[in-house]
Parts: structure tokens; sequence; C-alpha cells
């Protein structure tokens, strides 16, 4: 949950050539003018013949036959820079940016201080997602070609979306001095203004369109003003006015609708958005990066005389499939619980985070129960509590007097067998002291002193043995020192939400279990850190050594993996296993966290949600003890740039084999739809469907709330998982999957007390997959205990149980669509 001032995102726009016939005297004259402005050590004169022609085709949007014409050139001639660039224009346009990358960094390596290169490299980092390695190119591009003034609004365009305004403005004037004509810099330096509240915002946005009427950031720009100013029928018209021009501009018919809302005009407000959901998931207009006109060389000092056009910039990324999988089932469940932040209009911190979720079949019936975390009103302290609900089969009932209601400033929940009597406890964590249930069987929880109350800020919980002596012990994730007394007092253009870098961070808590109640081991175990920021935390034996492991999501520091050597000591692996940072060496706002075997090789790799614009994170195994930042690869980056993440979870949520992901989304700040032009409080979730080691969001998920703890269940004992989502302030929603599609599935179920990290093997249709039992994971909420296994088309199955102990079971051949207990 590090909050940055503004947000932005990305998105590139192609400077096209001019419309010129490829004729033979066009060549002639595009190749002389070429070279007047070419640097030295690119030798046009020398040009192979191919070059010119290509020249033309690419300047009538025949890219592909361009590229090949300079493929063919490069054959002969390698060392020929600017065909170079006209094939990875071609690729960026095409869709196929990564095989682009390679192509700009063969030509650096010839042309090391041709400032468009780096340009053009930039561009495609930002497509990527990779904002410091675009800043990084940018700069130098400035340095050897200050008088190019597209290069300075690109500059200027990563700065901004990175929150660094001050030098965001400094590059939008200079590219003013350089070309005071271009309206997209006014456009840009307005929404700049507007972001930060400044008046003369308006301006700006005002000389853009007298530049050009039709320019589409001015109008979305005047369109977010007028409605802040309350102006909402000439905002009405700047974004009809925008659409008319673009009518996949997701953000302005959201801005649109919301428009028209305000002045009660419903029905169209209603199209209006159900437009915007088509359309969300499309790639967002708020960064405009110029790509270079690859049928032009510029010396440095000439990158200014560049003819740009705004050709549409959709082609390179790709439009998520939706297919309807899930469906709310809430309204008919029986479940009718509100979340309570209790907002009291002083921003404390506590109230944007909460709540969890527990499902867990707490009456040992076989059906899995509901536990809901709740808050209450602040600095009161009155309020319902948390509540249970039992799984009556077709519906769910509330228990009104569980015993588990607890009287904290609710966080989340975890449910374990913890005194190995056959029921399954409750662990409710509190900003405040956390409170451990005994369950009795009959859903009656007594509240007992077990030396885990811990006075911290608890977020996430975990039980797990991890000492091996068959009592499931403890790990409680704390986040910040934070007293009412101590809020802090954040603004941007409004007061709002603060960050956790305005507070210190709290050391985490290792709880044994001795058989007579638990013991604080954090020093002993070595993991006392206060440099921690904890929200969620997953368990795995992540290097197959026998043990249970740790991995903690922190928010804005660097994430912690704690490799467990079997003694009970745990040591911090997270630098040396590259799991602390992003692949850009970014420390990014931890939430939710799990681990899952996305690539089928029988390893768990590592799934992190977090703030928007740094993109949810995939870490994988890679079966030395380090692990690899595959996000971009796995087509998990751009989906996730415009959410926030906080619910995770790896299931195979279709029986393909394929472990998929799930995000339950929603921001923090309640005023961002007032900072950014783009990003919303309330948003929609995420179903990603994995493909043998790629992802695609097939989501379905129209409806948009601040969702935060979300939990697998099994609800309706069909053989799939379903989904409860608890919401910030907003009802839980219980989703049913419907989307198996047919294919066959098993479910394993062990002792909770003693099956607990136990892996279970299943071999089926040629496929080994393995899933560790009763693992912590996802944000504040827990799931229920059942391995669970897509099967495909396979009707049969071996399988086989290695317990925590090391001893193995062989259940052999079972047929598929069943829940199997293995004891």
């Amino acid at each position: 949950m590090m909050y940055r001032p503004c947000y932005l995102v990305l998105l590139y726009l192609l400077a096209a050539c001019a419309n010129d016939p490829p004729t033979t005297e066009f060549s002639a004259q595009r190749a002389e003018a070429v070279t007047e402005v070419v640097p030295e050590s690119v030798e046009v004169k020398e040009a192979p013949p191919e070059y010119a022609e290509a020249l033309a085709y690419f300047a009538r949007g025949e890219y592909a036959v361009a590229s090949g014409l300079c493929q063919n050139a490069l054959a002969t001639r390698p060392d020929f820079v600017e065909c170079y660039r006209i094939v990875a224009a071609a690729l960026v346009v095409g869709g196929e940016a990564d095989r682009a990358e390679g192509l700009y960094r063969r030509a650096l390596a010839l042309h090391a201080d041709y400032a468009v290169l780096h340009n053009d490299l930039a561009c495609l980092y930002v497509l990527q997602g990779r904002q410091q390695q675009a800043l990084t190119h940018l700069t130098k591009a400035v340095e050897l070609a200050p008088g190019a003034a597209f290069i300075h609004y690109n500059l200027g365009r990563v700065q901004n979306s990175l929150g660094y305004y001050r030098q965001a403005k400094q590059a939008y004037s200079r590219a003013l001095v350089a070309d005071a004509e271009d309206a997209r810099i006014h456009a840009a330096l307005g929404r700049l203004y507007l972001m930060q509240g400044r008046a003369d915002a308006e301006v700006y946005l005002q000389d853009a369109l007298a530049l050009n009427p039709e320019n589409p950031e001015a109008h979305y720009g005047l369109g977010q003003l007028r409605s802040q100013q309350g102006r909402d029928e000439q905002a009405i018209r700047h974004f009809e006015r925008l659409l008319a021009r673009d009518a996949e501009h997701a953000d302005a018919w959201y801005g649109l609708g919301q428009a028209y809302a305000k002045i009660s005009n419903h029905e169209k407000s209603r199209a209006a958005l159900a437009r915007f959901a088509v359309l969300q998931g499309h790639p967002p207009r708020d960064l405009e990066l110029i790509l270079s006109n690859p049928a032009r060389s510029y010396a440095s000092g000439k990158g200014q005389d560049s003819i740009v056009q705004e050709p549409a910039a959709d082609a390179a990324l790709p439009t998520p499939a939706v297919h309807r999988r899930f469906v709310d089932i809430t309204a008919h469940s029986g479940v009718d619980f509100v979340h309570t932040h209790g907002a009291s209009g002083e921003y404390y911190i506590a109230e944007t985070l909460g709540a969890g979720v527990c499902g867990a079949d707490f009456d040992g019936d076989g059906l899995a129960d509901l536990y809901l975390v709740d808050g209450h009103s602040l600095p009161e302290s009155t309020g319902e509590g948390n509540r249970l609900y039992r799984n009556n089969g077709r519906s769910f009932s509330w228990v009104a007097a569980s015993g588990a209601e607890d009287g904290g400033y609710g966080m989340g929940c975890a449910a374990a067998d913890y005194d190995a009597d056959g029921d399954l406890d409750l662990y409710a964590s509190n900003w405040g002291a956390n409170a451990l249930y005994r369950n009795d069987g009959a859903l009656h929880f007594t509240l007992v002193d077990q030396g885990v109350a811990n006075e911290a800020w608890s977020t996430s919980a975990a039980f797990f043995d991890y000492d091996l002596d068959g009592d499931l012990d403890l790990y409680a994730v704390n986040y910040l020192a934070f007293e009412l007394s101590d809020n802090e007092i954040c603004e941007a253009q409004v007061r709002d939400y603060c960050g956790p870098d305005a507070y210190p961070g709290q050391s985490d808590v290792l709880y044994r279990n001795d058989g007579q109640g638990y013991v604080d081991v954090t020093g002993a175990a070595g993991l006392y850190n206060e440099a921690g920021k904890g929200l969620g935390v997953a368990t795995s034996d992540y290097d197959a050594d026998g043990d249970v492991d740790l991995y903690v999501a922190n928010d804005g520091v660097a994430n912690f993996l704690y490799r467990n050597d079997g003694q009970g000591i745990f040591a911090d692996q997270s630098l040396t296993s590259a799991t602390a940072y992003n692949e850009s060496g970014k420390a990014e706002a931890g939430m939710g966290v799990a681990f899952g075997d996305y690539d089928g090789d029988q390893r768990p790799d590592i799934f992190v949600t977090n703030l928007a614009y740094e993109t949810n994170t995939l870490y994988r195994n890679e079966g030395d003890g380090s692990f690899a930042d595959r996000t971009n690869v796995t087509g998990l980056a751009e989906g996730s740039l415009r959410r926030v993440g906080f619910g995770a979870h790896f299931f195979d949520y279709d029986h393909d084999g394929d472990e998929d992901l799930f995000t339950a989304n929603g921001h923090i700040l309640a005023h961002i739809e007032m900072l950014s032009g783009v990003i919303t409080h309330a948003q929609a979730n995420q179903l990603w469907r994995n493909d043998g080691g790629t992802f695609s969001d097939v989501s379905a998920f129209i409806e948009r709330r601040v969702s935060r703890g979300s939990a697998l269940a099994d609800w309706d004992l069909d053989g799939d998982l379903d989904l409860v989502v608890s919401n910030n302030g907003g009802r839980a929603v219980l989703l049913r999957n419907d989307g198996d599609e047919g294919k066959h599935w098993l479910q394993v179920v062990l002792p909770a007390a003693r099956g607990v990290g136990a892996k279970v093997w299943v071999e089926a249709g040629g496929r080994v997959q393995v899933r560790e039992f009763g693992m912590a994971g996802g944000y504040l909420s827990q799931g229920e205990l059942v391995a669970h296994f897509g099967l495909g088309a396979a009707q049969r199955a071996l399988v086989r149980v290695v317990w925590p102990d090391g001893r193995e079971t062989r259940v052999g051949e079972v047929v598929a669509d069943q829940r199997v207990g293995v004891d």
C-alpha cells in the first residue's frame, strides 16, 4: 500500500511517417533528406538497396513489408542501424514488443550515442511496465538530443507516472521551448497541474485545444476538471467530444457515466458505465510516449523536426477474453454480512485495510462454513463483531451466539486444530489484541489465554509445524506501529489515508506450540525484524528439504523469504533468492501472497499482489533456492497495472491441470478518483486463466467493489472451488464456480492437525501434480483445508501422501470426481 501522489498509466503512440507513395523518385528524395541529418557514424550514403524501398513501404503503413525488406538488408549489412529501427518498430506495432527489445539493444551496441534508439527502447520499456529502466534511457536521450521536443515530452511522461512532478514539469517546459505548437505537451502539463490541484491547469488544457481542437487528453482533463467543479454538463461535452474521436477510451466512458449520474440521467449513466465495463481491460490512454519515426534519422539537436501522427495504439496490447466463470449467489445464500470500516473522517489507516474471511468446516459435517471479520467505529469500540455462518448445504445461516464475535477492530483470521482435538479453532487478528478461540465442535467457541494476544497491529496469520514436533505453531504478521493519537495528516489535492511510510514497521511474531500453550520464540528462531510492514503471509516447503518455510509480503519495503533449516532456525533468503524486490530492484507494496505451481514443475512458485502501477509479481521457483520474476513474460503485468491487489489464490478453476490465479482488488485511497484520471476506488476482481504457463485475463467481474480478503472453498460440494470475497465497507460476496467445462477433478482431505504441511501427489493423464495441504496464503484469510486437483480428461488418478514426518502413504489408483479422505 505504498502510495504515490498521482497515478498514470502507460501507453505508446507510434510516430508514423508521411503517407507518401513508394515511388523511385520518393525513395531517392527520402534517402537524400535522411543523409542530411544523420550522424556520421550512421552510413546512410552507403545504405543497402532495400532500405529506400523499405522507407516507402513504412511510410504507407505497410510495416510487415518494410520489415521484411530491412531484414533482408540486415542479412548482408548487420551493422546498418536504420533497418534495426524499422524492424523493431514493425514488431511493436504488430504486438511483438519482447522481440523488439533485442533489436533495439543490438542497435545500441552499434551506436550507443544515437538518441532515438534510447528513446524507442524507453518506449518499449514503458509498454512493458518497466518505468525505471525507461527513465534511464530517456535521461540519456535528452543529453544526446537536447533540442528534441518529443524526447523531453517522453521523459516528462515517465517522470510524471512515477510521481516525480517537479522533474516532469521541467521536462515539459523544455519540450515547450523546443516546440510550443505541440498540443500534446500543453495537455500533458495541464494534466500534471490538474493532479496537483493547481488553478493554472485549465490554462494549459485550453491552450492544447486551441492548438488541436480534438486533442484527447485536453478533453479528458477538462472533463475531469469540470466534474470536480460541479459543472457536469460541460464535463459531459468534453467526454463526448473525446469519445466521438476514440470510442474505445474506457476512462472517458467512466467519466461520462459519473457525470451523467451527477445530473440524474441514470439511463445514460448506466449505458456509459456498461460500455466502460466492456472496455476496462483495454490499454489506458493516460500516458502517451512517442516512438521515433523510423523513416527519419535524427542527429543530436535535430530530433525536434520529427513528423508525428497518432494512430490507434491498441494493436500491441491484447484485449482480455471475457468468459462468465463465476456466478454471484450472495442474494440467495443467506449471507448478509456487511463489513464495517468505521470511517470517521479522520482517515485512520486501519479503516482502509480490512478485512479477511475464513472458509472452513467448523462443525465437522463436511461442509465449509464461513467466518467473516468485521471492524467497528473509531475511536469507539462498539460494533456487532465478527460473524459465523453455518453451511446448511444449499444456503448459510448466521450463528448468532458463536462466542467468536470478538470485540477488537478486526483484520484477519486463521483456522486450525491447534489442540489436536479434531475441531478447527479460530485465531482472530486485530488492530489491537488478537484472540484465540477454542472450538467445542458444535459451532461454539471459547476465548482461551494461550499467550498469543500480541498487542501489536496484526494482519495475516499462519498455523504450521515449523519444528516438526507434531504441534501446530503460529506465525502472526504485524504491520505498523500506529495509534490513533499518532494519526498523521496526509494531503494531495484533498486529505486522504497516509501510506505506510508515515509510520514505523513492527516485527512479526512466531509462537511455538509446546503442548501446553504458546511461547514467543521470534528472536530465538531468527525472525525478529522491525524492518517489515507485513500484510500477507504464505507457507511452503519451497526448497523441498522437508520443513516449512515462510514468505511475507511487506508494504513498500522488501518482502521476506525465510528458509527453515529444520532445526528451528530461519534464515532470511530474500535478497539471495531474488524475492525481496521485483526484477527492476524495486520494493513493491505487497498485500497478498500465495504459493502455487503455475508451470507444472512440482516446485512452488510465488505470486504477490501489489499497488497500482507496480503490477502484481510472479516469481518462478528455479529449483536452486532462487526465483525469477516472470511477471511480464507470463502475461500478468499489464492487466494488473491499474489495480490494487489484495486477496491472491492459485487454484485450478477450470480443471485443466494448470493452476490459475484470482486476485481481489480495490484501492486504498478514498479520493483516488480525484487524484487520478484512470484509477478508481472500487475495482473489479480478476480471474487469470493459466494456459501452460502463460496467463490471460478471463474476468467477467463487471461490478466493482473495494475488495480485500478472499477464500476458496467448495461450498456446494460439486467438485470445483468457489470463492468468498470480503469487501471493505461493503457486503461480502459469494461466487459459485461454473467454469470446469465438464473436466474431471479430485479432492483429498487429511486430518486437520497432523496433515498441515503434508504433500499430496497425484498422477493422472500423464501429468504429475503436487499440493501442500493446509498451507497459509492470501490476504488476511484462509480457505478450506482440502487439496484440490484438476484432472482434465483423466478419469482415474494415482494418489500418494508424504506426511510432515517423512512417512508416505500410497493410496493407489482412485476414480476421479470424488473427495478422498486419507488418515
